[in-house]
């Protein structure tokens, strides 16, 4: 027996003395801790990961580095190339995927803790800041179309912190939600006061996301880093795209002509194919982001085609001006200052020349303020569609999210009162309306009584997971599974909260959108409130750190209960139809957990997952299980699933069911994540109704499919069509 006593002890010895880089003393390793994630913002959405990479970890990555450092370059806007600017003054280099054990294991770390898969990210960029070096605020999302064309857009980017610096050095978000409101004393830098900012400690490292979850731009992303000012500063990024980037598809200049920004229609009707042609066209090398919006199906010069879409929907105009053009409806009082609202921000398409004399103001969807009044000017008149009247500005008390979207076609004017405003709030409000003229989409905090500020995302824990990890069952679709996400007590609960509510479970019609009954799905269910109680409320939060996904995105949980031989036919989750996409749009991922055991059968199964014929099955999966990629219901657990690509179009891999109950029964408890809000829809609906759900829709209505297939194009008021804005038809 003393032999094996001394090999046992010897081995645990040899166990306790791995190093740090397996089981590291910062909390990072192999393996991923959602309980040290952070949540920093909703606008952009931005997360912080203390410890994420151990001590030994970042020196590693320093060690490799060092020897092979060169200039960082930035991305040439118009040409996509890489050149050298002052912008960007660090050293760098890149790591291969798999330079080393300790390399391969980080690049899978941050592929579990971002749901996106390794081959969609770039290489690790190791980088250097010396005292005074810097990069000046930037978006990692592309302005060149050659960029583009290897794995689309950057949606995510993790950057990881290799050292502590000294003073200086921050990250920062000038345009972030709630910028104004972290607290900061005399540690942080000038740089850093500019914006929402995150302070460079070794080991941690920050997720933010430069796409909304529809997978358009999002503006409040712009970041920089602040100048160190003490020490040095290294750092790790990792840029993540909507698609391959090791094995991108082959694109051709060649391709068919396509918009590339769901704007690039408005932008065209209002003349930017012919005033900023650069963006709009480009050239044989660099192709435009509009060119079927501009009618220039292939490139032959910088002067496209005109738009014929508003000409072939029946010859109906807009009714919008073009910027400059309007007139001046009243002189504005002593303490008074007068802000001029255009009909969009954006029309006026990226890097235009077209001048913007006036400032616009933007309401962010933050409440009402006593400390600021609108006042209507006389004579001032909503134009747009008939059903915008009632949204004018007649209230002295309005605010304004995006004047185009809520119905104003054109230019609406409104006065700022600022009567009994501080100094502060005069400098703030000042500050704004530069920032109007200057950001695509800026954002600003309405004060309130108490100095602080509405709905807005401030930097809060994420609220407590335990001790399991996450498990990447399958990257396609995107699966992911928890075990033990919620507590017995807490599975126990819901299924209490719903058994004296329940009726049986309806299915989406396909063609009309409305609920119907089917023997697809023989279940029955009932909605809670997502402030039921306190405990409801914990999960609506857990699910939101867990996601990275903002609550209000969110459908209520759903209580669903399978007795003996029910079940739920593959189908998706993303819909078919147009209505159901008014409200809050596709949805994008689904979090299905398990409120019960069940003995046999009620498993989860993804038909269409990639090599599900490997996974091994015993007895106890039941044959409808054996058709698919399955996840047993285990009383706790919970499975997340992505029901769009990263670049937000459907993915027919998530396709999925609940097999039939053979003993026992299942409940269960769906949550459905929409890539828009889901709770603020309705104040979006005026838009959603007039927009294009296909991007040939110009190119259909040129060739009058308006007229010719009008059900389809245009739709009714029940079922919206699929071209309503190409069509002209956004007063339907």
């Amino acid at each position: 027996m003393a032999p094996l006593r001394t090999l046992v002890i010897f081995l645990l010895l040899l166990l306790a003395l791995v190093p740090a880089l397996s089981r590291p003393d910062g909390g990072g390793g192999g393996f991923y801790d959602p309980a040290r994630v952070t949540q920093l913002s909703w606008r952009p959405r931005a997360f912080l990961y203390s410890g994420f990479l151990s001590h030994d970890e970042c020196d590693h990555l320093v060690n490799l580095a060092k020897g092979r450092m060169e200039k960082s370059m930035v991305a040439d806007n118009d040409s996509g190339k890489s050149i050298m600017s002052q912008v960007r003054t660090s050293s760098g280099t890149f790591l291969s995927k798999h330079e080393d054990d300790i390399v391969s294991g980080i690049e899978k770390r941050v592929a579990a803790w971002t749901f996106l898969p390794e081959e969609n990210a770039e290489s690790i960029q190791i980088l250097h800041y010396e005292l005074g070096q810097k990069y000046d605020a930037h978006f990692d999302y592309f302005h060149d179309k050659n960029n583009l064309k290897r794995g689309g857009h950057r949606v995510a980017t993790v950057l990881m912190y290799l050292t502590d610096v000294k003073k200086g050095g921050e990250t920062v978000f000038p345009n972030a939600a709630g910028r104004h409101l972290q607290l900061k004393d005399e540690t942080w830098s000038d740089c850093a006061r500019s914006g929402l900012a995150v302070k460079p400690k070794k080991g941690d490292a920050l997720l933010f996301f430069s796409l909304h979850v529809n997978a358009t731009t999002d503006p409040a992303s712009l970041h920089g880093s602040c100048p160190v000012i003490e020490g040095e500063k290294w750092s790790a990024t990792k840029w993540i795209h909507v698609r391959s980037f090791d094995n991108p598809p082959d694109v051709s200049l060649d391709l068919p002509c396509s918009d590339e920004n769901e704007r690039c229609t408005r932008w065209a009707a209002v003349g930017e194919c012919y005033r900023n042609p650069k963006y709009m066209v480009g050239t044989k090398d660099s192709l435009g982001f509009c060119r079927k919006s501009c009618g220039s199906l292939s490139y032959r010069s910088a002067r496209p085609c005109p738009p014929t879409a508003t000409a072939a929907a029946g010859g109906r105009q807009s009714g919008r001006q073009r910027v400059g053009e309007c007139e001046r409806y009243s002189r504005y009082s002593p303490m008074q200052v007068e802000f001029w609202l255009e009909f969009d921000i954006a029309s006026s398409s990226p890097k235009s020349k077209a001048p913007l004399p006036n400032l616009q103001l933007f309401y962010c969807g933050l409440q009402r303020s006593p400390l600021l009044r609108f006042s209507a000017i006389p004579g001032a008149r909503c134009r747009g569609p008939a059903r915008a009247a009632t949204r004018c500005f007649e209230k002295s008390m309005l605010y304004i999210n995006d004047s185009s979207e809520i119905g104003c076609g054109n230019k609406s004017h409104l006065i700022l009162d600022w009567e009994g405003q501080t100094m502060e709030m005069r400098r703030l409000l000042v500050l704004f309306a530069l920032l109007s003229v200057t950001a695509v989409v800026p954002v600003f905090l309405w004060p309130d009584k108490k100095g602080g500020a509405s709905d807005v995302a401030v930097v809060v824990a994420a609220p407590p997971f335990n001790a399991s990890s996450v498990t990447i069952i399958s990257w396609k679709p995107r699966i992911f599974f928890y075990k033990g996400f919620l507590s017995d007590d807490e599975c126990d609960h819901l299924v209490k909260l719903g058994k004296e509510k329940l009726k049986r479970s309806m299915v989406a019609d396909n063609e009309s959108g409305k609920s119907v009954m089917s023997e697809v799905r023989t279940s029955s269910g009932m909605f809670l409130d997502k402030q039921q109680d306190p405990v409801v409320s914990g999960i609506e939060e857990r699910i939101a750190a867990w996601t990275l996904l903002p609550q209000e995105n969110a459908e209520n949980i759903q209580i669903l209960r399978y007795e003996n031989g029910q079940k739920y036919d593959p189908h998706f989750d993303y819909f078919q139809d147009k209505v159901n996409q008014l409200q809050g749009g596709h949805r994008y991922a689904t979090v299905l957990t398990y409120l019960s055991t069940v003995e046999k059968g009620g498993e989860t199964v993804f038909p269409n997952a990639e090599g599900w014929e490997s996974q091994p099955k015993d007895d106890s999966f039941s044959d409808c299980a054996k058709k698919g990629l399955a996840v047993k219901a285990v009383k706790g657990d919970s499975v997340l699933f992505f029901n769009l690509q990263p670049d937000g179009t459907p993915d027919p891999l998530s396709l999925h069911g609940s097999c039939p109950v053979i003993e026992g029964e299942k409940w269960s408890a769906p949550k459905w994540i929409h890539v828009r809000s889901y709770d603020n829809a309705s104040s979006m609906k005026q838009s959603e109704e007039c927009s294009d759900l296909s991007e040939n829709c110009a190119a259909w209505a040129a060739s009058g499919e308006c007229n010719n297939n009008a059900v389809y194009m245009i739709g009714t008021e029940d079922a919206p069509g699929q071209c309503q804005k190409s069509c002209n038809a956004c007063s339907l």
